[in-house]
């Protein structure tokens, strides 16, 4: 079996990896993102709340995923989070989506 052409994503509008790696990788009918921060496209750490937070890092990973030719709607497996949630923000962000 040949292996899949990989193609790098880079979508407009968010932030730039700091590590100069690539956004997205496609691969056939695959998507892997690389990890996600809360900030905007100047790379401006978002301040506020969890919630806040929440809310950038998912509108930019779908923006990434959009541009990839998919979207949150096909996502498989949602990453590990490193954060600890003791109060539910997370699940209420997430529930808005």
């Amino acid at each position: 079996m040949l292996p899949l052409p990989a193609t790098a994503t880079r979508a407009k509008n968010t932030v730039t990896n700091i590590a100069m790696h690539s956004q997205a990788i496609r691969a056939g009918d695959h998507v892997w993102l690389s990890g996600q921060i809360p900030a905007d496209a100047q790379g401006n750490l978002i301040r506020g709340s969890i919630a806040d937070q929440t809310q950038a890092i998912i509108r930019n990973t779908d923006a990434i995923l959009q541009e990839a030719g998919s979207g949150l709607d096909r996502v498989v497996k949602r990453a590990n989070l490193g954060l600890c949630d003791r109060f539910g923000h997370y699940a209420r962000v997430r529930g808005g989506v």
